[in-house]
């Protein structure tokens, strides 16, 4: 399933974001949805795309299953997000990813023997 989350805060004292999760094709924008305060103590800060992944893994529960025929609102159209983690460039910025509990991505590097 793909899904989208907006960060609107973060939150440096408890460690911890304000975001919202969204369905990529919902047909509500993912400004109308509720925040919720999330713990980054138990994600990976690794990259920006494994934190956006992790962070969307931990609150996907909030998200119910629907067809993929709808139209992407303009307002939840994802941005392209990459490279070293800066939580605060995140604020604001609505962000694509997978939910999945099979595999997960894994960051290594090459070992020339």
């Amino acid at each position: 399933m793909k899904v989208i989350l907006k960060i609107d805060e973060y939150l440096p004292e408890r460690n911890a974001v304000s975001v919202r999760i969204s369905r990529l094709h919902s047909d509500k924008s993912i400004d109308e949805l509720g925040a919720k305060i999330v713990d980054c103590n138990d994600l990976n800060l690794v990259d920006t795309e494994l934190f956006v992944e992790s962070l969307a893994n931990k609150i996907s529960h909030r998200i119910e299953e629907q067809e993929s025929s709808n139209q992407i609102l303009n307002e939840n159209q994802p941005e392209v997000m990459a490279g070293e983690l800066d939580i605060n460039e995140l604020i604001g910025k609505v962000l694509q990813t997978r939910i999945s509990n099979k595999l997960k991505t894994i960051k290594m590097r090459r070992i020339e023997l």
